[in-house]
């Protein structure tokens, strides 16, 4: 992977995942990419029994730390299968501590003790922002000091007030998506959104830079946020070149005849991806399947899988429709491009969704892959623009079988001629490559508002 020029000095830099970070691609590439160039990189997760506590991959270190109850019983249990078996006193110098509890702090007892009974209304609450309120404290004891905090998602800014409290270094929200727009709190009676907005807001502000996924976003965040300043870093994969001849993984893998043609999905498998109506969409496209390829969510809770996998074993989805294990985000492209089409009707359901630009639509470009995409300003801005796919209404399974079935009947030397606009776009501006350049500059200039001299800097250091 090329590198951009570095105009900073190399630097301790921490990365907050929201969750496990098994599938959390911006964030291994964010890592990857500061350790190549020099810099000592941890990646902070979740527990998750099953993963290592600790491991280094491609040369930075991820480190899971138990953030609830639950996560630190698994993590007692795990510790006690290690050591069973082996010599007591060694199973007892070997056996990691037991962390204490994460403790509720005054704010967030305060926020619990007012709310009102109503089951949806505690539920935003908790999610944002009194469990991160409870587990900032606790993150911050636990963590090492680092040059620069990169906070992942909304649920971060407390930790990354706590963590530059107790450390010092300079913060990073990387908000990734308008999350008091998203469908759980897009609806919001007005009184709700402002206590919430006044909390993101605050922390928004004691942060050293905030950055975003696209335009859209950063205006959004701009806006209900009072900030003068949004950087945007879009989360693409690296320039890619796919093989030729294309890989051919998914026929091979379900053992589909070659005349059968494969509509992908992939990703978050969950609602309001349109993953439902894309199911009823493919049963109006003959000679075709859909292949969903994905995970649960972040934390490693893959149940929203199950009841897609179960509907896969009836009729009339039943081998028109398959369910597949995700990959690694590092191995991916090959995956996506052994499809003709990728498949992408997010709903419309929230303000959040309207304006997404998702990474799956980065990786169908990156692999000269067509999509058929919800017709919504987020993704009408770059399809359009580019060429490469088609809009369809998100809602109706109808116009998303039309959308497949006019791009499949471009045969394979039409399907390609769109996937290559979508590949020259990618290589040109919509890449990794491109993006590092501008969070280069972000972490250049943090690390210069502590008097660490950019590497760039010709002014000689004053005599001593």
């Amino acid at each position: 992977m090329n590198q951009p020029e570095r105009g900073r000095p190399s630097a301790r830099i921490a990365i907050l995942s929201h969750g496990t970070s098994e599938f959390d691609s911006r964030a291994q590439r964010i890592a990857r990419t500061c350790t190549a160039a020099g810099d000592t990189v941890t990646l902070y997760s979740r527990f998750l029994a099953g993963l290592p506590r600790e491991e280094e991959r491609d040369g930075y270190r991820i480190v899971r730390l138990p953030l609830s109850d639950d996560d630190q019983r698994a993590a007692d249990r795990e510790a006690r299968r290690a050591a069973a078996g082996a010599d007591a006193s060694r199973a007892s110098a070997d056996a990691p501590a037991r962390a204490a509890t994460p403790a509720t702090p005054s704010t967030a007892r305060r926020i619990i003790s007012a709310l009102p009974t109503g089951t949806l209304l505690r539920h935003r609450f908790r999610q944002f922002p009194i469990r991160p309120l409870q587990r900032a404290p606790w993150f911050a004891r636990q963590v090492e000091p680092h040059d620069i905090w990169h906070g992942m998602w909304a649920g971060s800014l407390p930790a990354l007030e706590q963590v530059r409290a107790r450390h010092g270094g300079r913060t990073v929200y990387d908000a990734r998506d308008v999350f008091l727009r998203s469908r759980m709190f897009d609806d919001m009676p007005r009184w709700q959104r402002t206590i919430l907005t006044r909390y993101e807001r605050r922390w928004a502000h004691a942060a050293d830079a905030v950055l975003q996924v696209s335009e859209e976003y950063a205006g959004m965040t701009a806006r209900d946020l009072s900030l003068e300043r949004v950087e945007v870093v879009r989360n693409c994969p690296e320039r890619w070149d796919p093989p030729s001849p294309r890989p051919d993984r998914f026929r091979e893998l379900l053992g589909l005849p070659s005349t059968t043609r494969i509509v992908l999905y992939q990703g978050r498998v969950m609602g309001d991806r349109g993953i439902e109506q894309a199911m009823d969409a493919i049963l109006e496209v003959p000679d075709a399947v859909l292949v969903i390829m994905g995970f649960g969510n972040q934390n490693g809770d893959q149940s929203s899988r199950d009841p897609f996998i179960a509907k896969t074993t009836v009729a009339p989805w039943q081998g028109r429709v398959f369910v597949v294990d995700p990959v690694p985000p590092a191995e991916l492209l090959p995956w996506s491009a052994s499809a003709d089409v990728m498949v992408m009707a997010v709903q419309p359901r929230s303000e959040n969704h309207r304006y997404m630009t998702p990474q799956k639509l980065w990786e169908a470009l990156a692999a000269g892959v067509p999509v058929v995409a919800a017709d919504m300003p987020g993704f009408r801005n770059i399809v359009g623009s580019v060429g490469c796919g088609v809009l369809v209404d998100p809602t109706s399974p109808a116009d998303i079988g039309r959308g497949i079935r006019d791009l499949l009947d471009l045969g394979p030397d039409g399907l390609r001629a769109v996937g290559d606009l979508g590949l020259a776009a990618a290589h040109d501006r919509y890449n990794w490559e491109v993006q590092a350049e501008v969070l280069e500059g972000v972490y250049a200039r943090l690390l210069a508002m502590d008097g660490r001299r950019s590497a760039a800097d010709p002014t000689p250091e004053p005599a001593a």
